[in-house]
């Protein structure tokens, strides 16, 4: 199943609605990913005004003080952090359309689980209410 245009549901744009909640996301990140915390972000809602590289793009900002351009033809992010001496981001664009790829989740420094998000997000998306379904589903 292909990613959908999640930018149709205005509710799930919570943390991009404005810059507050954004900011305050980021930060957290940010500062879970200092305190050698090791995260697993989905970013399916395209990137806007106040986060022109996408969510991992921002967060990378405030990290390494940018360096992350989102490819135009993938303007989607989903990026694994490994969270050590050093961080490292393990990050693989995506677009409306594609497949997710089973992505890792760090438990420790080169200790990861492979989380199977295209079945998950199937998972998900067959429980998500009908009208919603249709939202994401319509031309």
């Amino acid at each position: 199943m292909p990613i959908h245009d999640w930018s149709r549901v205005e509710a799930g744009i919570f943390h991009k609605a404005g810059r507050g909640p954004l900011r305050a996301f980021v930060e957290k990140a940010a500062e879970l990913i200092e305190k050698q915390v090791h995260l697993l972000i989905l970013d399916l809602i395209p990137p806007g005004k106040r986060d022109p590289q996408g969510i991992h793009g921002e967060i990378w900002e405030e990290l390494a003080g940018g360096g992350y351009v989102a490819p135009a033809a993938k303007p989607l992010t989903v990026a694994a952090s490994e969270s050590d001496l050093s961080v490292r981001a393990y990050v693989v664009p995506v677009a409306v359309g594609d497949e997710l790829a089973a992505m890792p989740l760090f438990l420790r420094p080169e200790e990861a689980l492979s989380v199977p998000l295209e079945a998950t997000y199937r998972a998900a998306f067959a429980a998500m209410p009908r009208q919603w379904r249709r939202v994401l589903e319509a031309p």
